[in-house]
C-alpha cells in the first residue's frame, strides 16, 4: 500500500541495473564492478483540488465589471471544507447590490454558517458620451 507523505530512494547501477541494498551506493557494484549510478527519488504526496469559477459581465462605456459571480470550493478558517458565493451587481445605475454565501461541510452535512446581503450606492457608472 502506498502510505502518502513517504520518500523512496533508490540506487541502480547504470552498466548493469543492479539495485543497491542501501541507498549510498558508493562501492562497486558487486556483479559487474561498474561506479556509474542511477539515483532516484520518489515523493508520495496526496493533493486535493478544489473548484471554482468567475463570470463577470461587462457593458461598452462601463468602468470595470457590471456584475461578477465567485463559485469556488475552499478550505473554511476552520480547516473544513467550504463552499462560497459571491455575487456582485453592479448593473443598476443607482445601487450595488452583494451577496455572500458561504455553506460548511460540518459532521458529514452542508450548513450555512454565513449569508449577507447589502447594497450600496452606486459607484463607477458609465461615463456621460457627449453628442
Amino acid at each position: 500500500m502506498e502510505k502518502v507523505g513517504e520518500t523512496d530512494n533508490r540506487v541502480i547501477c547504470a552498466e548493469c541495473g543492479y539495485q543497491f541494498a542501501d541507498s549510498s551506493g558508493h562501492e562497486a557494484c558487486p556483479q559487474c564492478g561498474g561506479t556509474r549510478r542511477h539515483i532516484y527519488l520518489i515523493m508520495r504526496e496526496r493533493l486535493k483540488l478544489r473548484e471554482g469559477f468567475v463570470l463577470e459581465t461587462n457593458r461598452p462605456g462601463w468602468k470595470r465589471f457590471v456584475r461578477r459571480i465567485v463559485d469556488r470550493s475552499k478550505l473554511s478558517r476552520q480547516g473544513r471544507e467550504a463552499h462560497e458565493i459571491l455575487d456582485i451587481d453592479r448593473s443598476g445605475l443607482q445601487k450595488t447590490t452583494k451577496y455572500h454565501h458561504v455553506e460548511e461541510l460540518i459532521n458529514g452535512q452542508w450548513k450555512t454558517v454565513h449569508e449577507h446581503r447589502e447594497e450600496f450606492d452606486a459607484k463607477r457608472r458609465p461615463l456621460k458620451h457627449k453628442n
